[in-house]
């Protein structure tokens, strides 16, 4: 079976084939409020369907542990 999917601006596309038969739920408070359920597959089942020129990262060119870190307590807004 072949499944599409993509990130989440939509940007980078990919098909991934393999059988969904067991699936991994994690518990961090990120997974469990949006009910994410994780299945891993071989590299190379894995297909990119976005052009590698078009790919890139997050946050590219900084330094991460330069920036200042704010802190904000969610949990109680």
């Amino acid at each position: 079976m072949i499944y599409k999917g993509s990130c989440h601006c939509g940007k980078v596309a990919f098909e991934v084939e393999g059988e969904i038969k067991d699936v991994t739920a994690c518990n961090c408070s990120m997974c469990s409020r949006k009910g994410v359920l994780m299945w891993f597959v071989p590299r190379q089942k894995l297909h990119l369907l976005t052009p590698e020129k078009d790919l890139s990262t997050y946050l590219e060119g900084i330094e991460l542990s330069s920036l200042t870190v704010k802190n904000l307590n969610g949990r109680a807004l």
